[in-house]
């Protein structure tokens, strides 16, 4: 009987972003291949996308019911 390693279930993720989203590094420790998962993302459009964009989607979701099941293209102007 074979066992799984508890990193199957479970994983730490470290993040580190920087607070005017000039970067984003994330640790996600290493891979059964022994293959250390870091993603580094030093593009401000790039760290938006991983954190502005699932916000303002969930927020359009639940606040516009007609917009509930509508594929949904998130332009973000910056000022």
């Amino acid at each position: 009987m074979a066992t799984s390693s508890p990193s199957r279930y479970h994983q730490v993720v470290k993040a580190v972003v920087s607070k005017d989203f000039r970067f984003m590094h994330i640790d996600a420790g290493m891979g059964d291949n022994g293959i250390q998962r870091i993603l580094t993302e030093t593009s401000e459009d790039d760290v938006a996308h991983c954190y502005l964009y699932p916000v303002i989607d969930n927020i359009v979701r639940q606040e516009f019911n007609d917009l509930k099941d509508i594929a949904l293209t998130i332009h973000i102007t910056w000022v």
